[in-house]
């Protein structure tokens, strides 16, 4: 009987305080996991979430799109959904969104554990890695504007050029006066 080892990393995509952050857990576990084990990553600390996880990633056809959230304790629940399971030594990478907390906070390292159809624990594992360390604030970094011409009644274009340490998605407002 092999003892049970899990390899767990975990990376951010984002550090910064009130913003999207994109979590990726890859893990391997060197046993078979059963459809139905559990698959629970705890001390999430300060990540947040409006409801359930949804899923993206090379896990998707093992774990479904769907993870459980508890808020109260900081932890994200996946289960195995796969009719023939995840094979010992199979990576499994799985990519979610949490809120970074709203003030810096220390980067936190998760920890892992892989829990029995049954209700057995048989795998536990510290996740390498350290995530939702909120450690900035968002802002613009760099504001230039230019004009086209100088020239009193012409046409004169104005050209804005913003830097900032946070993605702009489509359908962000910017006010400029």
């Amino acid at each position: 009987v092999l003892p049970v080892s899990v390899a767990a990393l975990v990376f951010e995509s984002n550090a910064l305080v009130r913003c999207d952050n994109v979590i990726t857990l890859s893990m391997t576990a060197n046993v078979d996991l059963p459809k139905g084990t559990n698959i629970t990553i705890t001390g999430l600390s300060g990540g947040r979430s409006a409801s359930g996880l949804t899923l993206s990633g090379p896990a998707i056809p093992f774990l479904g799109t769907q993870a459980e959230w508890v808020q109260q304790y900081n932890w994200a629940k996946f289960m195995v959904q796969n009719e023939f399971g995840v094979p010992a030594n199979q990576a499994v990478v799985v990519r979610f969104l949490l809120k970074n907390p709203d003030v810096a906070q220390s980067a936190v390292e998760p920890m892992l554990t892989i829990s029995h159809p049954f209700g057995v624990r048989f795998g536990f594992s510290t996740v390498r890695g350290s995530i939702l360390g909120a450690s900035d604030v968002p802002s613009i970094l760099g504001f230039y504007v230019s004009e086209s011409s100088q020239v009193q009644r012409s046409r004169n274009v104005l050209n804005f050029i913003l830097q900032s340490n946070v993605a702009l998605y489509a359908g962000s407002n910017i006010t400029i006066s």
